[in-house]
């Protein structure tokens, strides 16, 4: 349905309003935002009572920094108390009708009061929309049959529309290993650039620090000890830049979230994979200047400089 909220900081917004079961966070996997926020109860639907909850965006939009639980917004001049605000972490959509966070939602039998059929005996009720939960996801196709049969037997004319969530979720599956490849494969390239920088720096470090090396070796220093010295410093240099690299991820990830409306999420499992991704680089790039410079002789070194 769609209706109009007015208020004293929002004043004729257009607004969905969607009339729901105690279910329904179960169904959607939505969350409730903040300590005050409660779902429709059994009662709240037995009773049709008047209290709606609010998207999280939706919330944002209407009352900016103000608290929404306990007002009253305007729907279709019946007014409603909010008592909960609503919000998917992944944005997720309520088919055509609109985003889980973007709507307003009424108990069921309010809705059907309100602005359907009212609910008495014999009377039918009017569905813009049902989901329906498998206990097994092997049973999605043998179910979405069953009720499409079902429903091509009790409808004469075909005004309903069996959307099979298993077919979007095999494509969405393909679309997301496509853009994993290519951004692996911009991540390899990424590295291999970088890798390469970091070893013409380590080289050129090398030849400008031959009297170093030289009076190093002159003094006892082993073969060794001069890889360490240089794989030391290459791996620190890359540790180092992959540090800052995840701050400045995380930063990124976080003014995403909070300008663009999309939910991003940084876990402490992806900082680590970068920070040793790093190391290996700074490992494997920087092994072969570490071992020129550990194949320079005293005399050779001292030599050169």
């Amino acid at each position: 349905w769609k209706g109009t909220i007015i208020s004293q900081w929002a004043h004729d917004r257009n607004a969905h309003a969607v009339a729901v079961p105690v279910e329904f966070l179960d169904i959607t996997k939505a969350n409730l935002v903040g300590s005050k926020s409660r779902f429709i109860s059994s009662k709240d639907n037995r009773d049709s009572a008047s209290i709606c909850l609010i998207g999280s965006r939706a919330a944002k939009e209407y009352f900016q920094f103000r608290e929404p639980i306990g007002e009253r917004i305007n729907l279709f001049g019946t007014y409603f108390t909010v008592v909960g605000v609503v919000n998917h972490p992944a944005d997720r959509k309520l088919a055509s009708i609109g985003n889980i966070n973007d709507l307003i939602y009424v108990p069921h039998t309010t809705g059907m009061n309100y602005w359907g059929a009212p609910i008495s005996k014999g009377k039918i009720m009017e569905y813009d929309l049902m989901y329906v939960v498998v206990n097994d996801v092997t049973q999605i196709e043998n179910t979405s049959r069953r009720v499409e049969s079902y429903l091509s037997s009790t409808h004469k004319e075909n005004d309903y529309e069996v959307i099979l969530p298993f077919e979007l979720m095999k494509q969405q599956e393909a679309t997301q290993r496509i853009f994993t490849v290519v951004m692996a494969s911009i991540a390899s390239i990424s590295l291999l650039v970088g890798g390469i920088g970091i070893m013409n720096i380590m080289l050129a470090n090398i030849y400008e620090r031959m009297k170093e090396i030289g009076t190093r070796r002159a003094l006892g220093a082993t073969r060794m000890d001069i890889l360490v010295q240089f794989l030391v410093e290459s791996v620190t240099l890359t540790a180092f830049g992959g540090l800052i690299g995840s701050i400045v991820g995380v930063a990124l990830a976080s003014l995403v979230s909070q300008y663009a409306d999309m939910p991003t999420s940084v876990t402490a499992y992806s900082v680590v994979i970068s920070l040793v991704v790093s190391v290996v680089t700074g490992v494997a790039f920087g092994s072969f200047p570490a071992w020129k410079a550990a194949s320079l002789s005293p005399m050779e070194a001292l030599r050169r400089e």
